[in-house]
């Protein structure tokens, strides 16, 4: 549900010719993909259920050289543009990490359910979240220019942070050092709470609807929860003070962040005009407001 969502609203604004190709070719993959991907999950893990995830990694594969020709398409300066390039380089990540996961593979003896929520991680906060700061900072460009010099600071945390937690936890998992991974956390803990409030101080009280309000309102609170937990369980883990349990974690952290940030989040780009370059554009969600 949530992985369509960037794609539509990405190609609904999308000027590179060759990204735009590719987001549509992607938007065609993704239905045959996802049915395939969920029957993965569904299958007992192996050959057989991994060669039904291996279309979702193409699928992910192709949004990647999407996000490729965006950032030769533009400068680097552009964060909020390059925020979106990271989400959709981040995705592959996610898929290695699902085909992994039906595999069996249980790389570095992280268990299968880390694997799992690898995946997921990299689908949700990898992937979905960098492009809601995207839409985000091109919203906040045009009210408040004042505030570009905090969201290029939370903006190049939320594009490092994936990637800096992910190598954290490699380092604790084969080194055995903790505080690398609690460093990371932090940055991109603080990083999304620092992105929630320019969304509720600036973005959300300048949205068109009520709905639209009441979404971000949701989207915005989300992290104020969800990365105290994160930061909570990092600081636990490196000082050995207390243990936040992995179940904890997926339901106060994982599924809060799902439906809160990123869901509703997305939902309020949907339904903001202010999202499309101009009202031609618009015939191109509405199958999806829908």
């Amino acid at each position: 549900v949530v992985v369509p969502l960037p794609l539509a609203l990405v190609a609904a604004t999308e000027k590179d010719g060759r990204a735009s190709k590719m987001l549509r070719l992607a938007q065609r993959m993704y239905l045959p993909s996802a049915v395939l991907a969920v029957a993965a999950i569904l299958l007992p893990t192996g050959a057989f259920a991994a060669a039904f995830a291996l279309p979702w990694l193409v699928f992910a594969g192709l949004v990647a050289l999407a996000g490729v020709a965006r950032l030769r398409a533009h400068p680097l300066s552009q964060l909020e543009e390059l925020c979106i390039d990271a989400g959709l380089l981040y995705l592959p990540v996610g898929g290695v990490w699902l085909l992994l996961s039906r595999l069996g593979a249980n790389p570095l003896n992280f268990g299968d359910s880390i694997v799992l929520l690898t995946a997921v991680h990299f689908h949700l906060a990898g992937y979905a979240a960098p492009v809601i700061a995207g839409l985000a900072g091109r919203r906040l460009r045009e009210l408040a220019p004042a505030a570009l010099p905090l969201y290029r600071l939370v903006a190049l945390g939320i594009i490092a942070g994936m990637a800096l937690v992910a190598a954290g936890i490699t380092a604790t998992a084969a080194l055995g050092v903790l505080l690398p991974e609690a460093i990371a956390v932090a940055i991109l803990a603080l990083s999304l709470l620092g992105f929630s409030v320019l969304v509720l101080v600036y973005i959300m009280p300048a949205a068109e609807q009520l709905g639209t309000r009441l979404l971000m309102l949701v989207s915005g609170l989300s992290p104020l929860v969800t990365m105290l937990v994160a930061i909570a369980y990092a600081a636990g883990r490196f000082t050995g003070a207390w243990s936040i349990s992995i179940p904890q974690m997926v339901e106060w952290h994982g599924w809060l962040n799902a439906l809160g940030f990123v869901f509703c989040g997305l939902l309020a780009w949907l339904l903001s005009p202010s999202t499309l370059p101009n009202e031609d554009r618009l015939t191109e969600i509405e199958p999806l407001i829908e």
